[in-house]
C-alpha cells in the first residue's frame, strides 16, 4: 500500500498546484505547465548536483533524469516558452 500512496502523491501535488484535476493524456497539460518548465529544469539540475560527482542516477530506483531529455528536446526542436499549441506539437 505504501507504493500506491507514493505513486499518487505527485498527482495530488500537481492537482493542488494547477487548481484542477489531472487528466492523463490531456492536450492542455503542456500549456498548463509550460510557464513552470524553466524553474523545474533548474530545480532538477540543482537537485542532481547535490548528489555529487560520484552519484550515478541510473543506479537509483526509481530515477529518470527527465530534465536532461527535456533540455535536449528543447535544443533539437527549438522549443521556446509559448511555442507549442494545445496539441503539444510545435507550431509555426
Amino acid at each position: 500500500m505504501t507504493g500506491d500512496l507514493s505513486r499518487n502523491r505527485p498527482k495530488r501535488i500537481l492537482e493542488q498546484r494547477l487548481g484542477h484535476a489531472y487528466r492523463k493524456n490531456s492536450q492542455a497539460m503542456y500549456r498548463a505547465l509550460a510557464a513552470r518548465q524553466e524553474h523545474a529544469l533548474r530545480r532538477a539540475m540543482r537537485r542532481l548536483a547535490e548528489y555529487g560527482d560520484t552519484h550515478e542516477p541510473q543506479q537509483d530506483n526509481p530515477c529518470i533524469p527527465v530534465h536532461l531529455l527535456v533540455q535536449e528536446l528543447k535544443r533539437v526542436c527549438g522549443f521556446k516558452r509559448g511555442s507549442l499549441g494545445t496539441s503539444g506539437v510545435k507550431s509555426g
